[in-house]
């Protein structure tokens, strides 16, 4: 768990609210290109937005890329919709908000949306000269809510990994940040 965390779900699944925001909205039916890299998990991620959106009568086309070039026209903001992935580098509260910090924006830094809240830059900020980790957590679960509400990313999915060792197999490290095994001092 992330400091300054929440663990509700913030957007429930409800295809029948979310027809009502679409008629509300000023969407006008028009095709919408997410774009992707060519991996086999991102074309499915993909795939299932395509057929969940469709239910909605909204079209999706799918763009896939190389990874190179998926990143590419993300850091010069050449998308619609796209996919991203984050994984945290280090174990602290700031590291998965400072995707959203103005000063981050693309192409000096991750934030390839080129999300800007005032409010949030401040907060950010005054919680990175927080020394006290209660008023600190209060913070970021301040900004945890200012994304949830203005939602500059849709948050799909957490991956889980699931490590099947045999018997008489010692030394796997695994990075619980990221999707890495450490295999150096594996002995069979």
């Amino acid at each position: 768990e992330v400091t300054g965390g929440d663990t509700e779900v913030p957007y429930p699944h409800d295809p029948d609210s979310a027809r009502a925001l679409l008629e509300q909205s000023s969407y006008d039916g028009s095709s919408i290109l997410y774009m992707t890299n060519n991996s086999t998990q991102s074309v499915a991620v993909g795939e299932y937005l395509e057929a969940q959106l469709r239910e909605l009568g909204v079209n999706l086309q799918i763009e896939t890329n190389s990874e190179s070039v998926w990143i590419d026209r993300l850091v010069e903001g050449d998308f619609e919709w796209a996919k991203l992935y984050f994984a945290l580098d280090y174990p602290a509260p700031d590291n998965p908000l400072s995707q959203f910090i103005s000063s981050n924006a693309a192409p000096n830094g991750p934030n390839f949306i080129q999300y800007s809240n005032s409010t949030f830059d401040r907060l950010y900020e005054q919680a990175l000269q927080e020394s006290d980790p209660d008023s600190a957590a209060a913070l970021y679960s301040q900004m945890n809510q200012i994304i949830q509400r203005d939602a500059p990313w849709l948050f799909l999915y957490v991956p889980s990994r699931t490590i099947v060792m045999r018997e008489g197999v010692d030394g796997i490290q695994v990075n619980s940040l990221s999707f890495s095994l450490f295999l150096d001092e594996v002995m069979v």
